[in-house]
């Protein structure tokens, strides 16, 4: 019947109606079709891109995040480490003023300042002992 396609062809998917035989997969090139060889020519950049896609992301959930919270660490330390320097120039220059401006000897006021740190010593060592 003319208009109609034979029950072994199917449209090439080209939009020009045309219809390709399966007899023509025989000829020895097992691609020879042009659909099964556009399959095949998309198949590796598609397989490609599926495993970009996934070191993309297994970077994405571990490399990224790593790095992010190793930045984190970093900058607590350089503040802790900014501030530890703070307080020991503060204790150097109160130590100093008492030695200048303090009444009594220097060797008592080094005692006093002791005491202190005795004391808080020993409440943030009770403090982090188990109970």
């Amino acid at each position: 019947m003319p208009g109609q396609r034979p029950s072994n062809s199917y449209p090439s998917g080209r939009g020009d109606n045309q219809t390709n035989d399966y007899s023509s997969t025989t000829s020895g090139d097992p691609l020879g079709d042009t659909r099964l060889r556009e399959i095949a020519d998309n198949y590796v950049p598609r397989a490609l891109d599926k495993l970009e896609d996934g070191v993309a992301t297994v970077r994405r959930l571990t490399t990224d995040r790593a790095v992010a919270i190793l930045g984190y660490v970093i900058f607590g330390l350089s503040i802790t480490i900014a501030g530890l320097a703070v307080v020991l120039c503060l204790l150097l220059l109160t130590i100093r003023l008492a030695d200048v401006y303090g009444p009594g000897p220097l060797w008592a006021w080094y005692l006093g300042f002791s005491g202190v740190f005795l004391v808080s010593g020993v409440l943030l060592w009770r403090r982090s002992s188990p109970r």
